[in-house]
């Protein structure tokens, strides 16, 4: 017949079961706590992958729409004036309003890039921080800088001191090539390129978020 154990016994093995138990709870906790925070760092990074994403492609967008905004305009951008309307107006009148009107809607889709652009780069930063201001400064200044390009080309084909005529069209090429993209490709377009550049400087800068290193992969 098999003896009772101890008291000794029964209380060794009290313990040795009450310390299994708060090892087991303690590495439960531990578990719990490495599993939530690795679960944080999976989350952020799919959220940041989100937002860089959404932050590039508008940046491309903004980058087009500049480009495209300095753009001489084409005849079927332009208003067309109405029989009535041309018995006020003078030739150069009507290009005169047809031209400011064909950069005006330019100039909007510039404004609605940028407010999508810098939406994404609010919620790019409030996650981030502010570091993904930096990232585009340079761009966003050349932004500035097509704005202001355009801005000076309507005051410059406005001003009463220019007349739209045959006789003054060597003219209004020298002000399109001061102010706009060249329509000539050979010549060399600084403030094309630099948006261009600054836009993929930013974008490199972001590519670790997005699991990359260079733009082209």
């Amino acid at each position: 017949m098999i003896s009772p154990p101890s008291p000794e016994l029964k209380d060794w093995i009290s313990v040795i079961t009450d310390i299994i138990v708060g090892v087991a709870a303690v590495f439960t906790i531990a578990l719990g706590v490495y599993g939530l925070r690795q679960w944080k760092r999976e989350h952020k990074g799919k959220e940041a992958f989100i937002l860089i994403k959404n932050l590039i492609k508008e940046s491309h967008r903004l980058s087009r729409a500049c480009n495209a905004a300095r753009s001489p305009i084409f005849d079927g951008e332009r208003r067309i004036f109405t029989q009535e309307e041309r018995i006020h107006l003078t030739n150069n009148e009507c290009w005169k309003i047809s031209e400011k009107e064909a950069y005006a809607k330019k100039l909007e889709k510039i404004k609605s890039a940028c407010d999508a652009f810098s939406e994404a780069s609010l919620e790019a930063r409030a996650v981030l921080g502010s570091h993904i201001y930096a990232v585009f400064q340079d761009f966003n200044k050349c932004v500035s800088e097509n704005i202001i390009a355009i801005n000076d080309y309507l005051a410059a084909i406005t001003d009463d001191s220019f007349i739209y005529a045959p006789y003054n069209m060597d003219k209004l090429e020298n002000i399109r090539n001061k102010f706009l993209t060249f329509t000539d490709t050979t010549k060399h377009d600084d403030l094309l390129i630099r948006t261009m550049d600054t836009r993929e400087a930013g974008e490199q800068a972001l590519l670790k978020y997005l699991g990359r290193k260079h733009i082209r992969e």
